[in-house]
C-alpha cells in the first residue's frame, strides 16, 4: 500500500463503511507499524499498538460475520456483548455456538455493560455488573475480564466497580488515542489517514455499520433488523411445523 500525503488524500476520498475499506483501514494501521490486539492484551505490546474493539449492540450474527472478516485480515479484537439485549439472547444454543466460534477465531469476549437497564429497574449498577459478568462468563465458558459501557453518552458517570475489570473508558486506556464509528460516523475522521500520528490507538467499530457494499447507515439498520427478524421467523416457522406434525398424529375424537 502506498504511503505519504498523496496516499492519505486518496484514502480519505474513499472512506466508506465497506469491507473493502475495512481491509484498507487494517492495512493502513499495520503499515504504520502498529500491532493490533484485543483490549485484554494492552500491556503486552511495548511499542506501537492498536487496541481494536467491536460493540455488539443488536445482532450476534452480524458480529460473527465481522469476526470472520477480522480473522481473514489477521486481526484479533474484543467483541463486547450485551446480556440484556432485546434483539439477541446470549443463553440460546445458537448464541453459545456463535460465541464459541468467535473465541475460536482468537477474539476476546467482553461485557457491554448496561447501567441504564439496571437503574430503570431500581437496581444498583455496581452490584448487577458482577452478576452480568458471571452470566456472560458462563455463556462464553471463560472468564470475562474486559467491560465497555453501552451508550456511554446516556450514562457518562463512571460505575465504580467497572475498575475491578479492564474498562474501555477507564484510566488504564486514557493514554490511547480513541476513534469511534458510532452512528456510522468517524467524528475525528477516519483513522486510516491518522494512524501514523499516534503510537497508541484505541479503535471502536460497530459491525452494524459495515457491509460488503458499503451501504448507507439507514440501509444497514434495515439489513440488520431484517436479520434479527428473519431469525425469529425461522424459529416460529420451525415451531409451526412441529405443532402441525403433532396435530396430524392425533386423530380427532369421535362425536359423543
Amino acid at each position: 500500500m502506498a504511503t505519504g500525503p498523496d496516499a492519505a488524500d486518496t484514502m480519505s476520498a474513499r472512506c466508506d463503511f465497506s469491507y473493502r475499506h475495512y481491509r484498507e483501514l487494517v492495512a493502513a494501521i499495520l503499515g504504520s507499524g502498529h500491532e493490533i490486539t484485543p483490549l485484554g492484551e494492552y500491556q503486552r505490546v511495548p511499542g506501537k499498538v492498536c487496541l481494536w474493539r467491536h460493540d455488539v449492540d443488536f445482532c450476534l450474527r452480524t458480529a460473527l460475520e465481522h469476526a470472520h472478516l477480522d480473522h481473514e485480515v489477521g486481526v484479533r479484537a474484543t467483541f463486547f456483548v450485551r446480556v440484556h439485549a432485546p434483539s439477541y439472547n446470549i443463553l440460546s444454543a445458537e448464541s453459545a455456538r456463535t460465541l464459541a466460534e468467535m473465541a475460536g477465531l482468537g477474539h476476546e469476549i467482553g461485557l457491554h455493560t448496561e447501567p441504564m437497564f439496571h437503574l430503570q429497574r431500581g437496581r444498583d449498577p455496581n452490584v448487577e455488573l458482577h452478576a452480568d459478568v458471571r452470566l456472560l462468563s458462563a455463556a462464553v465458558g471463560a472468564e470475562v475480564r474486559a467491560v465497555a459501557r453501552h451508550q456511554p453518552a446516556r450514562f457518562p458517570a463512571q460505575v465504580a466497580d467497572e475498575e475491578r475489570y479492564l474498562s474501555a473508558y477507564g484510566p488504564a486506556l486514557e493514554s490511547f488515542q480513541y476513534f469511534s464509528d458510532s452512528r456510522g460516523l468517524w467524528v475525528r475522521g477516519c483513522p486510516c489517514t491518522q494512524a501514523d500520528r499516534h503510537p497508541r490507538l484505541h479503535l471502536l467499530t460497530h459491525p452494524i455499520w459495515w457491509s460488503e457494499g458499503g451501504d448507507s447507515w439507514d440501509e444497514r439498520i434495515s439489513a440488520v433488523a431484517g436479520s434479527v427478524l428473519g431469525a425469529l421467523e425461522q424459529e416460529f416457522s420451525s415451531y409451526r411445523e412441529s405443532v402441525r406434525a403433532a396435530r396430524d398424529r392425533v386423530e380427532p375424537s369421535a362425536p359423543g
